[in-house]
């Protein structure tokens, strides 16, 4: 048995109100073979029966880490009353706290992954699966829940995720990991951390763009940055909720926000206030972006994931992305093309392609960094 069969979609059935609670609504919904499960269904009454619930309990294990039982399900059927049993945070403003930590259990040194620019972290639920054994941590956009918060740097920013970092785990060595606008601050971090004589682990940026090979205003640029910058954040939105960003460029936050919310896209979790900050984020990260340049060489390797359109690529980075971060790596720049689109690397096929590589290469730098296990330095606040 593949799937239980459709009954007729819940149409009261609530959405999901935390990042945990959106991953195990996705999951309930693969092992029934369900479009969607809304976060207050319940796995037997949508079909779930002995084998299937075998299936999810495995899925969760390695998603989340968590230990969970066939007894535990069947006390627990529905993904907000599993997320309240195994403690993961609930509601959104938990979600949208500067450190979210997406798996605290694990034996291996945490995992550290910079939101891009939109400022949310929760796309990283899908490298869980990828990573047993080890925990997960976002870092999300201080202006989310703090609106008069305007770092004036990418130095700045990466600082100020320094201080939560190394206070939720005190020893390294650090893995971080950013994708987009955030692999400019990853790689500040990492540098920060090499000058302060910390072990610094894996590096790996996801198709993240180079800085420039000087510093500007992009607010001072010839064009017109807002439509630019909302084309773009459309385009990012477009890739987790099924709308035409074509129809959207013109209509204001308001009535994207509530078209995402009739598609209970994941968006829809957050409040219309957070979703403007997301946007304004958006725009601020960008000229963060443009006035970074790394003042020195990172010591050591970096893993450059280089996202590749199929229908306009032949297989090489055309923009030599890769080899432009080299230039402030003293050690080797190691390239991983991956098929698909720069908004959809943290799902799908395209995290698929990347996510063994990745679970390699932090083993790899655990042993670089003979690194026991058990770890002793464990996250605290456990």
């Amino acid at each position: 048995m593949t799937g239980a069969s459709a009954p007729p979609e819940h149409a009261g059935s609530a959405a999901a109100g935390s990042p945990q609670e959106y991953l195990l609504c996705r999951l309930f919904a693969e092992v029934l073979d369900r479009e969607s499960v809304g976060v207050s269904d319940d796995f037997f009454e949508l079909g779930g029966n002995s084998l299937l619930a075998t299936q999810l309990v495995l899925k969760v294990r390695a998603a989340l880490g968590a230990e969970l039982s066939i007894r535990a399900l069947l006390d627990a059927p529905s993904p907000a009353a599993l997320s309240l049993m195994l403690e993961l945070p609930s509601g959104v403003s938990s979600a949208l706290d500067v450190l979210l930590p997406l798996r605290r259990p694990g034996s291996r040194p945490a995992l550290f992954c910079v939101h891009p620019a939109t400022g949310l972290s929760w796309s990283y639920a899908g490298l869980l699966r990828h990573l047993p054994d080890r925990p997960v941590v976002g870092l999300q956009a201080r202006v989310l829940t703090d609106p008069a918060y305007r770092p004036k740097s990418v130095e700045e920013l990466a600082a100020d995720y320094l201080s939560s970092v190394t206070e939720l785990q005190p020893t390294g060595p650090y893995h971080l990991l950013g994708w987009s606008f955030g692999g400019r601050v990853a790689f500040e971090m990492a540098a920060s951390l090499q000058r302060a004589g910390q072990q610094v682990g894996a590096v790996v940026l996801l198709d993240s763009s180079p800085p420039p090979k000087a510093p500007y205003e992009a607010s001072t640029d010839d064009f017109d940055q807002d439509r630019v910058l909302r084309e773009l954040f459309l385009s990012i939105l477009a890739e987790t909720t099924p709308i035409e960003a074509s129809r959207w460029e013109d209509k204001g936050l308001a009535e994207i926000k509530a078209e995402l919310d009739r598609l209970n896209s994941p968006y829809a979790l957050l409040k219309d206030e957070h979703f403007e900050r997301m946007f304004q984020a958006n725009k601020w990260n960008y000229v963060l972006s443009r006035r970074y340049v790394p003042k020195e060489k990172l010591a050591g390797r970096v893993v450059y994931v280089s996202a590749l359109d199929p229908e306009q690529s032949d297989g090489t980075d055309p923009e030599g992305k890769a080899e432009q971060w080299a230039v402030h790596v003293d050690g080797d720049t190691v390239v991983w093309p991956v098929t698909g689109t720069h908004n959809g690397l943290t799902s799908g096929d395209s995290l698929a392609q990347f996510g063994r590589l990745l679970a390699e290469e932090l083993e790899r730098a655990d042993t670089d960094h003979a690194v026991d296990h058990p770890y002793q330095a464990e996250l605290t606040g456990q």
